[in-house]
C-alpha cells in the first residue's frame, strides 16, 4: 500500500468515525484483533492508531470486524479483546504520568540553571558593549550568544516534556479505554487463498 493510498483510507475512516462511530477492520483471522499474525500490528492496535490519530473521540465507538468465513475462536478473542485494551490503556496512562512527573521535578532545577546561564550571557553582552572593539568584544558577544541559546536549551527541554511530550501517551490511553467498552460487530467474507494459511487461533 502505497502512502496516498494508506492516507486516503485513514481519512475515510476518519469521516466514517466522526460521522457514524463506527470504526471497520478486515482480518485474515479472528487473533488478528490481538495479535500481528505477519502484519506491522495487531488489528487491536490498528483501531488505536486510528483514533488517535482522529480529530475528535466519540462519546460510543462501533468496531466491525470482518473476517473469513473460516474463522474460528471469534467468541475467545472478542472476550479477550476489552481486556487487551484496559491494559494497553493502564501502560499508556502509566507512560504518560511518568514523563509529565519527569519533567515537573526537573522544571525547576532547570529553570534556575537557565537563569544562570541567561545571566552569564547578558553579562558577557553588557561588557561586551562597553569595550572598544577588537578580539575581546567578539568574544564576549559570542559568550553572550552561547549563554542566551544554553538557557533555552535548558529550559525548553523540561517544560516540553512537562507540558506537550505526555500528550500522545494520555491520547493513546483514551482511544484504549474507548476500544475497551466498544460494541464489537463481526460479519463474514468468503475464504480467499491468503486466508488458509490464517485459520486457527493461537490463544493461550
Amino acid at each position: 500500500m502505497n502512502r496516498p493510498d494508506a492516507a486516503s483510507r485513514l481519512d475515510a475512516a476518519h469521516t466514517r468515525l466522526e460521522r457514524e462511530s463506527i470504526l471497520e477492520l478486515e482480518l485474515r483471522s479472528a487473533d488478528g484483533l490481538l495479535e500481528p499474525n505477519g502484519r506491522p500490528e495487531s488489528g487491536a492496535e490498528t483501531l488505536a492508531g486510528i483514533l488517535v490519530s482522529a480529530p475528535r473521540l466519540p462519546e460510543r465507538l462501533t468496531v466491525k470486524l470482518v473476517l473469513p468465513a473460516s474463522a474460528v475462536g471469534i467468541e475467545h478473542v472478542e472476550a479477550a479483546f476489552g481486556q487487551f485494551c484496559r491494559t494497553q490503556a493502564e501502560c499508556a496512562w502509566r507512560r504518560a504520568t511518568t514523563i509529565r512527573r519527569a519533567g515537573r521535578r526537573q522544571l525547576l532545577p532547570s529553570l534556575a540553571v537557565a537563569a544562570g546561564a541567561a545571566a552569564v550571557g547578558v553579562a558577557a553582552g553588557t561588557v561586551g558593549e562597553s569595550t572598544g572593539g577588537g578580539l575581546l568584544r567578539a568574544v564576549l558577544y559570542v559568550v553572550a550568544g552561547i549563554g542566551v541559546i544554553s538557557a533555552w536549551v535548558i529550559a525548553w527541554l523540561p517544560i516540553e516534556e512537562f507540558l506537550f511530550d505526555w500528550r500522545p501517551e494520555a491520547r493513546a490511553a483514551r482511544a484504549y479505554e474507548l476500544l475497551a467498552v466498544s460494541q464489537l460487530e463481526t460479519s463474514f467474507r468468503p475464504v480467499r487463498p491468503r486466508d488458509q494459511a490464517e485459520t486457527t487461533p493461537h490463544l493461550s
